[in-house]
């Protein structure tokens, strides 16, 4: 019986070979069946280039950027993050302009290292490459609310507008910086910018439900608070079904409902922020914070009936 198995690098195919010879000794001349085979042949072969990719060893030309890309998201999930961060960072020497590999080790340093500040530079260099990026945009974004730089963050995003002009994108995440640096009425010039597209009128619209929050037109608030989530809703949907990612507009949608119910209990307005809250926690029941947010309602409403 002759079985093939394609398997890069000499010493991968001798190793691979030597484990057949074993087993045959073990169970006289019967193989394994092809589909495990086939699985351990597979194994084995992305065990070697892991290990290729990691060590820097021979033939790294047999490996090409996009495959050690792969293999690097490949450690990320397996846990081998400090591996794939220095894999990552090969990639992007040899190739400055990869956003995939600039993404991925901003996530690192993001999710895994909990530096937000050492993703920032990954972010902005994959911003050179892609100005109008949507998602590169809001991780920049957010990491310059997270960490408090709003002056930094608007100084960027001018910056930013001046070489790429009529962006709507920009105009939103500047209004995003300046409504959490309380810059209120700045924010909504930004927000109502004439190119402002419907694109991403739901998320304008949320930010300025919570600006109006903030400066007690509580009527105008709720309005706009309801407008911006059907129309988040929908864009999440249509998404959906265009086979797009979202993600960020499912974290946007639910940041503005748990902002928005934070700020009507502030306001002692414990029925409007509960009726908010309801929605939210037919997605997320288990969220500590939606849990937190539910009881402080509840609570309001037993002491204003009492």
């Amino acid at each position: 019986m002759a079985v093939k198995y394609k398997i890069a690098g000499g010493v991968a195919l001798s190793l691979c070979l030597a484990f057949i010879a074993v087993q045959m000794v073990r169970f006289g001349s019967q193989l394994p069946s092809a589909d495990n085979s086939e699985e351990r042949a597979d194994n084995r072969v992305k065990r070697d280039a892991t290990r290729q990719l990691v060590d820097s060893v021979s033939e790294p030309e047999a490996l090409s950027l996009h495959g050690r890309l792969n293999l690097a998201k490949e450690l990320v999930d397996n846990g081998e993050v400090d591996e794939a961060a220095d894999a990552l960072e090969q990639i992007i020497e040899e190739d400055p302009g990869n956003i995939r590999a600039l993404l991925e080790i901003s996530l690192i340093e993001l999710l895994d290292r909990g530096r937000p500040q050492e993703a920032l530079p990954h972010l902005i260099k994959a911003l050179k490459v892609d100005p109008s990026n949507d998602h590169l945009l809001g991780e920049v974004a957010d990491i310059y609310v997270e960490t408090g730089q709003f002056s930094a963050g608007l100084k960027f995003f001018s910056k930013l507008r001046e070489h790429v002009p009529n962006t709507p994108a920009i105009n939103l995440r500047m209004g995003q910086i300046l409504f959490y640096k309380g810059s209120y009425k700045k924010a909504l010039m930004a927000l109502n910018a004439s190119n402002l597209s419907s694109r991403y009128d739901g998320q304008a619209t949320s930010i300025r439900a919570r600006i109006y929050l903030h400066l007690g037109k509580v009527e105008k608030s709720l309005k706009e608070y309801q407008l911006a989530e059907d129309k988040m809703e929908r864009r999440i949907r249509a998404a959906m079904v265009a086979g797009e990612t979202s993600d960020f507009l499912v974290k946007w949608l639910e940041t503005m409902q748990i902002e928005m119910a934070e700020g009507l209990i502030e306001k002692n307005l414990y029925r409007e922020a509960e009726n908010v809250l309801y929605r939210l926690s037919e997605k997320i029941p288990s969220d500590p914070e939606v849990i937190k947010l539910m009881d402080l309602a509840k609570l309001g409403l037993q002491d204003n009936a009492g």
